[in-house]
């Protein structure tokens, strides 16, 4: 199978939230995610009020387990410490076409929010 490969940087500054979207150039063409990644630009301190989430989705349908450095549910961002994401989306919410993509979110805006930078690494396969 042919793979696409997908490496994005974002920077979000606290109270921000920033996407990246994942899909075909063409209505005829529909991608499956077989691995996503992150490596952080800098290190974020987990906190339980200042932090940030972390998702891939498609629609409102979240496709991974969340990563976030919210102190209680998650922890810090290490710079330069690649981490693969643990993708939990089943059959046909794996795959993306041009009219329903997949979205890669940062979110920064719970309580005060954290300053992110963050490259994010997708592969897909091409299914048709």
């Amino acid at each position: 199978m042919e793979r696409i490969y997908f490496t994005h940087r974002i920077a979000v500054a606290a109270d921000a939230s920033k996407r990246v979207s994942f899909a075909p150039t063409d209505a005829a063409t529909t991608w499956k995610n077989v691995g996503l990644a992150i490596v952080p630009g800098e290190t974020s301190a987990a906190h339980a009020t200042d932090y940030a989430d972390l998702t891939l989705k498609k629609g409102s349908t979240a496709l991974m387990t969340a990563r976030s450095t919210n102190s209680g549910t998650g922890s810090a961002l290490t710079q330069n410490v690649g981490e693969a994401l643990t993708i939990t989306g089943t059959g046909t919410n794996l795959e993306c076409t041009l009219a329903a993509p997949h979205h890669f979110l940062i979110d920064a805006t719970p309580g005060a929010g954290v300053a992110v930078d963050i490259t994010v690494m997708a592969v897909y396969e091409v299914v048709r």
